[in-house]
């Protein structure tokens, strides 16, 4: 079985590892993470916009203004980060005899996701580490 991870989900992960690298940074313009994190500047526009309604991120405005992470990246979650763009649940009726299963199902999945932006972030620096490692 297969979770459908969509280019939305994918695109916002990375929008807020781009952020959370520059977390004690400052705002960060849009075009510099749609640069960085390989984003059509236009989708990410409207990702931004999940993202801050569900209050993971704020906004500045002006000429050295941008967008930052609301929190720490130890503090938001992949699981904020993915329902605040579409949230992956299996539904089902509770009159399914398999209720019981779909519902562990969710809360594996929940579990799996409850996890630190911080540590995305730790897995995306260790794997730069070991693809610029020469001898």
């Amino acid at each position: 079985m297969v979770v459908n991870i969509t280019k939305k989900h994918r695109y916002g992960l990375s929008a807020m590892v781009e952020l959370g690298f520059f977390f004690d940074q400052g705002p960060v313009q849009l075009r510099f993470i749609s640069d960085k994190a390989s984003i059509p500047h236009a989708f990410l526009e409207q990702l931004i916009l999940d993202l801050k309604k569900a209050g993971l991120v704020k906004s500045t405005r002006g000429a050295k203004g941008g967008y930052q992470l609301s929190q720490s990246p130890q503090v938001i979650t992949v699981q904020s980060i993915i329902s605040a763009i579409d949230p992956l649940t299996c539904s089902f009726d509770l009159s399914d005899p398999l209720s019981v299963f779909w519902g562990n199902l969710n809360s594996h999945v929940n579990q799996f996701f409850d996890l630190p932006l911080q540590a995305i972030m730790d897995d995306a620096l260790q794997k730069e580490q070991v693809l610029t490692y020469t001898i």
